[in-house]
């Protein structure tokens, strides 16, 4: 009977058709389900026909992909290539060489991923494959984006445009003009932006749900030159539309260059009206729940129950002193006490870290960051900028994983440190749009390596300088870390050309995080709190944190 059911199920999916297979073996909704369906298909593998035995590891490849499973994901494209190649099914050889591709775009290869995808850009050619020739194009171009490599963006992204007005897909064609209106912004070529703007928004008026992407960077391009009064007409335009879609996100972008726009056009009227009402948009978004948070509220439950059974080791042993003194008497009650103080002792220090551990994982992973950092994404996905998005999405994603991978390790190294703070910072300059520089300088011949310190001590006062330093400004500003190494210590520096800490905000958010901060120096006992000094530049604007910590 097993036999037989076997061989039905062998004969059953040998008869399916390629698109009936790849939705049975790709569609499941959980990735470890998906993931557990194909391997027991995979016990049939060598049954099945050669493609199928592809669209199996292809399909397995993508699960893992999804759950960041990145060597392994590349180990099964790999597979899935072998088996198209022995079959010589070119179209399926390009989509995979175009999917190892992305993955290497995702772990920042972007030699390894421009190789592949030429080759898979080959193959389309030579297949006349337009529609797969667009995805390997748009990959190309998401790599000349990531390097900042703008003209060469702004080239393939044109060659995408062409395909898709060959293909008159006017959606997408007024998708690649809002690429290439981006694009010659950061070029600094303001004309030809202005035109490209214009264009998909024209493209956008003649479609049947009209695009407020187009209409939000044209906006944004009259708001940039001082046109208030357009940028303004057309924010109202898009308003109309997010609010008939019930899109509350982008009603909030939309209210907040609304009210900026009327705040500089000098109309009070309008700008207190906008303003009460993006500030119950506000209130409807901070009122959704995020699923990021969960992975936070799991991680914290966890801290409570070490802080519970550290609770419960403590009652315990005060109970067995007493007992003791019972037992033992007047003569012992000395030696016990002395010996009962010095555990006591060492588990309030153990409480005191877990405190610690708990304040750091809420400063770094508050929900209003997440939140934020989330809705920029979405937003970049809303306009469909797939470029940015997917970069954006890649580094969120590897800073959620390294802080709640950091939260339990006692110490790490200076380069992994320095790697996470660097994606935070990213991860801030995409929220208030580039609105901020800035460059981390590492003294000659230090071997971040192999220096070892406390998990995530910089990006407090690293927060605080971009949230209440920087962000206020209306210019561009500056954030500069300096790391060099000062005889058997090492000094850390972070300035900002901020607003300075004078103000009333600045000083409550930096003492919160420097309290937090000279508690867990002290908990080193190695002195060096003593070092730690905060104040405004001097003759000039902004805050520079100095301190020091032992090789």
């Amino acid at each position: 009977m097993a036999i037989s059911s076997c061989n039905n199920n062998i004969d059953t999916l040998n008869k399916m058709s390629n698109k009936e297979f790849i939705a049975f073996v790709s569609t499941a909704k959980n990735n470890k389900k998906g993931i557990k369906r194909i391997d027991s298909i995979m016990k049939l593998d060598n049954n099945l026909s050669i493609h199928k035995r592809g669209l199996i590891h292809y399909a397995k490849a993508g699960y893992l992909f999804k759950l960041q499973e990145n060597n392994s994901a590349r180990i099964e494209y790999n597979k899935a290539l072998e088996l198209y190649k022995q079959e010589g099914n070119k179209k399926s050889i390009g989509i995979t060489y175009n999917r190892l591709g992305v993955v290497d775009i995702v772990e920042g290869k972007y030699d390894d991923a421009r190789q592949r995808i030429d080759k898979a850009l080959k193959i389309f050619r030579e297949e006349n494959d337009k529609d797969n020739e667009l995805v390997a194009l748009d990959s190309k171009a998401h790599i000349a984006f990531s390097e900042k490599k703008y003209k060469k963006a702004k080239a393939i992204v044109e060659e995408i445009l062409t395909i898709n007005i060959q293909k008159k897909d006017f959606s997408y064609i007024c998708s690649n003009y809002n690429n290439l209106g981006y694009l010659s912004e950061l070029l600094n070529n303001m004309d030809e932006a202005e035109g490209y703007y214009k264009k998909a928004l024209e493209i956008s008026n003649s479609l049947p749900e009209k695009n407020t992407t187009a209409m939000m960077n044209m906006g944004g391009f009259y708001y940039a030159t001082k046109n208030y009064p357009k940028s303004i007409k057309l924010y109202l335009d898009a308003l109309k539309i997010e609010a008939k879609n019930e899109n509350l996100l982008g009603q909030q972008e939309i209210y907040e260059m609304l009210v900026d726009s009327l705040g500089k056009y000098e109309n009070p009227f309008d700008f207190m009206r906008y303003q009460m009402q993006q500030d119950s948009i506000n209130t409807l978004i901070a009122e959704s729940k995020n699923q990021e948070q969960l992975k936070q509220i799991e991680d914290q439950y966890k801290l409570i129950a070490k802080e519970k059974a550290l609770n419960q080791e403590i009652r315990l042993n005060n109970k067995n002193k007493w007992i003791f003194v019972v037992i033992v008497g007047l003569l012992l009650f000395l030696g016990l006490f002395l010996f009962q103080r010095n555990k006591n002792t060492k588990l309030k220090l153990n409480h005191d870290n877990l405190i610690l551990e708990q304040k750091v994982l809420r400063s770094q992973m508050n929900p209003h960051f997440i939140f934020n950092a989330l809705t920029s994404i979405q937003k970049n996905l809303l306009e469909d900028d797939i470029l940015k998005s997917s970069s954006s999405l890649s580094k969120f994603a590897k800073l959620i994983r390294q802080n709640f991978e950091f939260i339990s390790k006692k110490h790490v190294t200076l380069d992994e440190d320095l790697d996470m703070l660097k994606n935070y910072i990213e991860t801030q300059q995409l929220r208030f749009d580039n609105k901020f520089d800035y460059e981390i300088n590492i003294q000659k011949g230090l071997d971040i390596s192999y220096i070892q310190i406390p998990p995530m001590l910089l990006q407090p006062f690293v927060e605080n300088a971009i949230e209440h330093g920087l962000r206020p400004l209306k210019e561009k500003g500056d954030l500069t870390i300096t790391i060099v190494e000062v005889n058997e210590y090492i000094q850390f520096e972070i300035i900002d050309n901020g607003i300075g800490f004078k103000q009333k905000v600045k000083i409550d958010n930096r003492e919160h995080a420097t309290d937090i901060f000279l508690k867990r120096l002290q908990l080193r006992n190695l002195g060096e709190e003593k070092f730690f000094k905060i104040a405004p530049l001097e003759n000039k604007r902004g805050t520079k944190v100095t301190f020091l910590l032992k090789l």
